[in-house]
């Protein structure tokens, strides 16, 4: 309502929201408008502090008088709101007014015995929005806003230093304004804005960890970045990347990946969209996959490192030998030769009680393919140089062992491990000398005729015998790459 003010004076009304209402004639009032201030004092601002105004506010103190026919005061401030209404009339001029919402905070009566018709009333309100204004002459300026932009803040703004890059991190944050709406969607395009400004790390080797966005006003904002040396990736990752070798295992690797998940069914997704992967990998054993949330999951490949794994036994024990091979000679046993004629002599081998040294060892591979690389051509061959320390012609091939899965999908990258097993023996004669076992001998008989003679040890071409030593062979293709 409006109120006919005295002597161009200022007059108006409060009404306060309820029934009956509740009126206030006022007499003088003091308006008090206020914004909020966010310290933005940062990089390049200078030698002055700065600012961005934030949320409006005001307070109002109005004096005046309610007719004490009535109730001096409402029956309580809950909430009591509502607008005011404030005439400024000035003499011979159509009068101008000011509205303003507010929220009643206090109410003060006085009693006063000069003037019994009336209650005076102090009341102190919080300003609920902005004024409007009517039937002012002129123009009423309009303040702009800051241009948009932004500042790195020095409040707030901290760093973490450790020499060991064990333990760092890095607090940015920056004050931005000029938001293009007050929605979700324009704080986080003014996140991606400033992350693609402030690309470069505080500190060298750190990551954008997380970032927040607070709320200044409508216009402006805090967003803040957090930097460490591992991002969110690499805190589920990291932990489970694993490279783990053994002196005495075939070498396992583990790797993790955080990846994008098309259902909430880790079966199904691991079926459809990881398990042929798995398949085709190299060396790869096992795939896991565990959800983290409804649109993330973990993914785990377990790898089989090619290395070469070595193990066997050696024994050295007691043993009737017939025969020895020393260079390209091959030796028999003659227990007696009984001449029965001349030239002619009965030969009767035996067997000589000698230790023979025994040494036999396995080595193990791991490779992915279609084929079964047993070396078959090698069978029965011995190593034409220095293999795994041992010298050439000493270690005899013997065969394969090996396994695989033939049920898998992807036909031509099978995981196969095979084994080969070897063979190294000597013989050890009564005066320390060591000699090779790995021979072929024809014409193998205890007894027989022969126009020489002899004792002991005897070539064995001697008597007629055929002599043959195993094929030596590249044995490379053992310990080097498979397929």
């Amino acid at each position: 309502m409006i109120g006919a003010g005295r002597n161009s004076g200022v007059t108006g009304y409060v009404d306060i929201q309820g029934t009956p209402a509740f009126t206030v004639k006022v007499y003088t009032f003091q308006d008090v408008t206020e914004a909020s201030t966010t310290d933005t004092t940062g990089r390049g601002s200078g030698s002055f502090d700065t600012s961005i105004g934030g949320i409006d506010s005001g307070t109002l103190l109005l004096r005046g008088k309610v007719q004490r026919k009535g109730y001096p005061a409402p029956a309580n401030l809950r909430n009591a709101s509502g607008s005011i209404t404030l005439t400024y009339d000035v003499s011979g001029n159509t009068p101008v007014t000011k509205t303003q919402t507010i929220r009643i905070l206090r109410c003060e009566f006085l009693f006063n015995i000069k003037d019994e018709a009336n209650w005076d009333v102090t009341i102190t309100a919080q300003r609920t929005g902005n004024t409007a204004y009517t039937g002012w002459g002129g123009d009423q300026i309009t303040p702009s806003e800051p241009a948009a932009g932004n500042s790195l803040l020095y409040p707030g703004s901290t760093k973490l230093i450790d020499a060991n890059k064990i333990s760092e991190d890095s607090i940015q944050r920056i004050a931005v304004w000029g938001l293009s709406a007050d929605t979700d969607a324009a704080e986080i395009t003014s996140v991606s804005a400033t992350l693609a400004i402030y690309a470069t790390p505080p500190q060298t080797s750190e990551k954008v960890f997380n970032t927040s966005f607070e709320r200044i006003n409508s216009v402006s904002g805090i967003v803040t970045i957090t930097w460490r040396l591992s991002d969110t990736l690499d805190e589920v990752q990291l932990p489970l990347t694993i490279s783990d070798r053994s002196a005495q295992e075939p070498w396992t690797d583990m790797v993790c990946a955080v990846v994008a998940c098309a259902s909430t069914d880790a079966v199904a997704d691991l079926a459809t969209n990881y398990w042929n992967a798995f398949q085709s990998a190299d060396f790869a054993y096992k795939v896991t996959l565990t959800k983290i949330n409804p649109i993330r999951a973990r993914v785990l490949y377990f790898y089989r490192n090619p290395g070469v794994l070595v193990n066997g036994y050696t024994s050295g024990q007691i043993e009737n030998v017939r025969a020895y091979c020393g260079g390209s000679t091959v030796y028999v046993f003659v227990k007696d030769a009984i001449q029965i004629a001349s030239g002619v002599y009965h030969i009767f081998l035996a067997e000589s009680r000698q230790i023979v040294s025994v040494r036999r060892f396995r080595v193990h591979r791991q490779y992915t393919g279609s084929t079964i690389e047993d070396q078959q051509s090698l069978l029965g061959h011995t190593n034409d140089a220095t293999f795994l320390g041992i010298g050439a012609g000493k270690v005899l091939y013997e065969g394969a062992e090996y396994e695989t899965n033939i049920g898998l999908t992807y036909p031509g990258n099978y995981p196969i491990g095979i084994v080969y097993n070897f063979r190294e023996e000597e013989v050890v004669l009564s005066d320390g000398s060591t000699y090779s076992n790995l021979f072929m001998l024809d014409g193998w008989l205890s007894d027989f005729r022969s126009s020489a003679g002899g004792g002991g040890w005897v070539d064995a071409t001697t008597y007629g015998m055929t002599v043959g030593l195993p094929t030596q062979s590249n044995f490379d293709v053992f310990i080097g790459t498979l397929p």
